[in-house]
């Protein structure tokens, strides 16, 4: 699965340099320039520790993604569509726990609460396919590389107003992740080169990014966002 892993990264890595430079038989002179942000909703998976106890529970985190992005047309009603992106996601789990409540003097069951933030730089890379006679829809699918700039666990107390903890966990995941991002897009136009973007992503991780987990348990991620933004057409004259 490595080895698969790391070849697919590094073909999606040769494909965006070779469009970049404009090394692809039958690649156009025009390329799209796009600028993006929106909100986000995310989940971490595959805590069997969460899933399989009824007592708890798992939320999903909100955040938001940020970044430039790059649409170079290709054959007919096809693009090759990369950029960089910057994400905050992660996830939220609800965890029962017994604690002895000092007031009443016994054992009592709480909810303690754990958020992971997650920040990440990461890298798209789609084949669009763009439908209908205005194309102004369009179906995008293809692998994401992601690159782990911090990791924070906040462990709040619901039980226990004001007890709330900060753990930096960067080091307990891997610096990488990777993954399928699939979109739908739809494009507005301003006039004849500029549109006005609203794209639905999905990204769904492959790796497990926390490999010290007890034996059996794995953690990958999983991200939508709506990105609204602007794109900015332009053409080489040769």
């Amino acid at each position: 699965m490595k080895k698969v892993t790391v070849v697919i990264i590094f073909f999606s890595l040769f494909i965006v340099f070779k469009s970049a430079s404009g090394q692809i038989g039958g690649v156009t002179k025009e390329t799209e320039i796009q600028i993006l942000a929106g909100p986000s909703i995310s989940f971490l998976r595959g805590n069997l520790e969460v899933d399989n106890n009824f007592e708890n529970e798992r939320k999903p985190k909100y955040g938001y993604s940020i970044g430039i992005g790059f649409n170079r047309r290709l054959i007919k009603d096809f693009s090759l569509s990369y950029g960089l992106i910057f994400e905050k996601k992660g996830g939220v789990s609800h965890s029962v726990t017994t604690y002895f409540d000092q007031v009443y003097q016994s054992l009592k069951q709480g909810t303690i609460e754990y958020v992971y933030n997650y920040e990440y730089f990461t890298i798209p890379v789609q084949i669009f396919h763009r439908i209908g006679k205005t194309n102004k829809f369009s179906f995008g699918i293809g692998p994401y590389l992601s690159y782990l700039k911090r990791q924070i666990r906040v462990r709040r107390s619901l039980f226990l107003p004001g007890n709330i903890s900060y753990d930096d966990e960067t080091d307990a995941n891997t610096m990488f992740d990777f993954g399928i991002r699939a979109s739908i897009s739809f494009r507005v136009p301003i006039n004849s080169t500029n549109f006005l973007l609203i794209q639905m992503s999905n990204t769904l991780g492959l790796l497990n990014i926390r490999p010290n987990l007890y034996a059996g348990q794995f953690m990958k991620t999983n991200n939508t966002s709506l990105l609204i933004g602007l794109i900015a057409k332009r053409k080489k004259h040769e």
